[in-house]
């Protein structure tokens, strides 16, 4: 390997020292500051980066102890949390890819749903026509039961796919393909999660260019 060599991500075939080399880069993407769905995304940006000290034991191996993180309350008294205790907790108990999809369904869930915020109910509706929002709603289904596509009697109704990703609404309930596969670390990635987003963030631009 050539040493302080610097290589630009992309995707395709690289040589180095003579060798081919079969190299996978990782793609730019960045959260766009005031787009509808921004500060889901930068919050799930940051959440995932905390993960890193989280479960990196030999480099943070007492990271946070002896600290408590304070929650308030309304109704309820402010909540005091030995985050230490919490991160060796999450240690023991919790693989790292099953808290990154606990997150991926919190970002689909929380994207989802403000929606019904960031549209009229015609707006709604016309949305709900366009395959690629129908994905995104099997997306936040399947992050609400347990990351898991799960259709049941006449589900699903309606077209949905997503690029590649054809969801045949021609076959119902548990003879759906999809039916009880995993959603995120299954038919869908992180990546593809934060592109599907996207895509709608652009839909949601059109409806609101085309609305009165």
């Amino acid at each position: 390997m050539t040493e302080n060599f610097t290589m630009h991500c992309g995707t395709g075939i690289y040589v180095i020292s003579g060798q081919s080399v079969q190299f996978t880069g990782v793609q730019n993407y960045a959260a766009i500051p005031g787009s509808p769905f921004y500060g889901f995304i930068v919050t799930y940006f940051a959440a995932s980066a905390g993960l890193t000290p989280v479960y990196d034991q030999v480099n943070y191996p007492d990271f946070l102890k002896g600290r408590d993180g304070l929650f308030p309350g309304n109704v309820a008294i402010t909540a005091n949390v030995n985050l230490g205790e919490s991160v060796q907790s999450a240690r023991r108990m919790l693989q790292q890819q099953q808290a990154e999809i606990y997150l991926c369904c919190m970002l689909a869930n929380s994207c989802y749903e403000s929606v019904h915020g960031l549209a009229d109910d015609a707006r709604r509706q016309a949305l709900n026509q366009i395959p690629e929002f129908r994905f995104l709603k099997h997306v936040r289904d399947a992050s609400s039961h347990g990351n898991t596509f799960t259709f049941r009697g006449e589900e699903p109704k309606f077209p949905a796919h997503w690029r590649s990703i054809v969801l045949d609404h021609t076959k119902k309930g548990a003879t759906n393909e999809f039916n009880g596969k995993p959603c995120h670390y299954g038919v869908i990635a992180p990546s593809d999660l934060l592109e599907l987003l996207r895509d709608v963030e652009q839909l949601l631009a059109g409806a609101s260019a085309n609305g009165p």
